[in-house]
């Protein structure tokens, strides 16, 4: 048996993708008795998922080219994404970021309302002020917004958050 999907024409022109199995049958001499084909439209699937691909190509440039520094955390505080204005707010290189400790970079005086703000789902869609530490130790004030994100399976996914520098102000 084989499988794979097959663009196929129609009479008006559009083209229709299919998922397509094909069985071959023999005789009991081994010779080519018959060619079952069975085959199911994806054309809708197909289009989702390639509209999904897009979505999600978009939403990927807006993280890394916003100035707003951005993480992304498990409900352990692990940090699993960053982007690109996070690493430069604070002096760190992607790599050293990610897998470590999100208290790592919160300053310590600072780290357990950051903590509270990051599993506390009334916290969504309001600002915060956190102070962040960068890797030579010196104090970034920043806007924090988190969102919590929904809870799958009786567990938490963690959070994300949009940090504003401040300091300056």
């Amino acid at each position: 048996p084989s499988r794979g999907e097959e663009l196929i024409p129609r009479p008006d022109g559009q083209a229709k993708v299919f998922d397509i199995v094909k069985i071959p049958l023999f005789n009991p001499d081994g010779s080519r008795h018959a060619l079952v084909v069975a085959g199911r439209d994806i054309t809708e699937r197909i289009a989702m998922q390639e509209s999904l691909r897009k979505s999600e190509e978009f939403l990927r440039m807006l993280i890394e080219t916003t100035s707003e520094g951005y993480i992304r955390i498990s409900s352990h505080q692990v940090i699993i994404e960053v982007n690109k204005s996070l690493c430069d707010m604070l002096g760190f290189a992607r790599e050293e970021l990610i897998g470590g400790s999100a208290s790592a970079i919160v300053d310590e005086a600072h780290r357990a309302r950051f903590a509270g703000l990051v599993t506390e789902p009334s916290t969504t869609h309001k600002n915060y002020s956190i102070v962040l530490r960068k890797k030579d130790g010196e104090k970034v004030f920043t806007l924090c917004s988190p969102t919590v994100l929904p809870v799958q399976n009786g567990d938490s996914p963690g959070a994300f958050a949009f940090f504003t520098d401040i300091t300056e102000r």
